[in-house]
C-alpha cells in the first residue's frame, strides 16, 4: 500500500473489515480489534490514524509494533498471527498497517489482565462487540469437520414453524415460545447454526438466529 491507496483507503471510512487507531498507547482496545478480525470475516487495521479519518501517521512505528506483538503473546490466547506493513506519510511519519486474516483457531480471546477472564470478540459492521456463549460454540464448532446431527423434537417442530412466517428468532423468544430452559434453547440454536439451518447475526443487546431457506 502506497500513500495514495492509503488515502483512498481511509476515504471508505471505517466498516466490517476496517478500523482505524490513532495510536497503540492502550494495547488492549487495539487487541480487541485485531480478535474480533480474527473471529469474523479478517480485516485491516491502520494505525496512526484517527475517527475523524486525518492521517497523522506514528514517529516511531517500530516501537508501537513491537509493544503490539508483545501484547499479542501475553493477553491474546490463540496468539493472533497478522502481518504488519508501514506505509510513509511524511518525511518522519509512517502509518501501520496491521493485516488480519480470518483465524482457523476460532475462537480468539483476550485474557482480561490480572485475572483469569477471556473475552472473545466478534466484528459487526464498525463495531467489535463482545461474543455470546452462543457465538463462542459456533465459532468452535465451525473449526470442526465433521456434521452435526439434528433430532427434530417438538421445540425444534415449534422453532421451524415460527419460522416459516418471523424468519428469525432470538434466544429469548425461543425459549418462550418453545418452553424450555435457556441452556436447552441455546444448544438447539448453536447445532441449527452449525449445521447451517439458521445464520447468527451477533448484536450488542442479543444476537438474532435467521433461517436460511434451501
Amino acid at each position: 500500500m502506497n500513500q495514495r491507496e492509503l488515502e483512498k483507503t481511509v476515504a471508505r471510512g471505517e466498516g466490517q473489515q476496517l478500523e482505524f487507531k490513532h495510536t497503540v498507547d492502550n494495547p488492549e482496545k487495539v487487541l480487541r480489534e485485531i480478535v474480533a478480525f480474527a473471529n469474523t470475516d479478517g480485516g485491516s487495521l491502520l494505525i496512526g490514524v484517527g475517527d475523524d479519518q486525518k492521517i497523522r501517521g506514528l514517529k516511531t512505528p517500530e516501537e508501537d509494533i513491537i509493544i503490539l506483538e508483545e501484547a499479542n503473546k501475553k493477553f491474546c490466547k490463540p496468539v493472533v498471527k497478522y502481518q504488519v506493513h508501514k506505509v510513509p506519510v511524511s518525511s518522519k511519519r509512517q502509518v501501520v498497517l496491521i493485516k488480519v486474516p480470518r483465524g482457523n483457531h476460532k475462537p480468539y480471546f483476550i485474557k482480561v489482565p490480572d485475572s483469569n477472564v477471556k473475552v472473545a470478540y466478534v466484528r459487526v459492521n464498525d463495531e467489535s462487540i463482545k461474543a455470546s456463549r452462543e457465538v463462542r460454540e459456533i465459532l468452535k464448532g465451525s473449526n470442526r469437520n465433521t456434521g452435526v446431527t439434528i433430532r427434530y423434537d417438538e421445540p425444534e417442530q415449534k422453532l421451524m414453524t415460527f419460522l416459516e412466517s418471523e424468519n428469525s428468532v432470538t434466544l429469548y423468544q425461543f425459549r418462550k415460545l418453545a418452553n424450555i430452559t435457556k441452556n436447552v434453547a441455546s444448544r438447539i440454536l448453536i447445532k441449527l447454526t452449525l449445521a447451517g439451518v439458521l445464520k447468527v447475526n451477533p448484536a450488542p443487546g442479543g444476537d438474532v438466529f435467521e433461517y436460511i431457506s434451501h
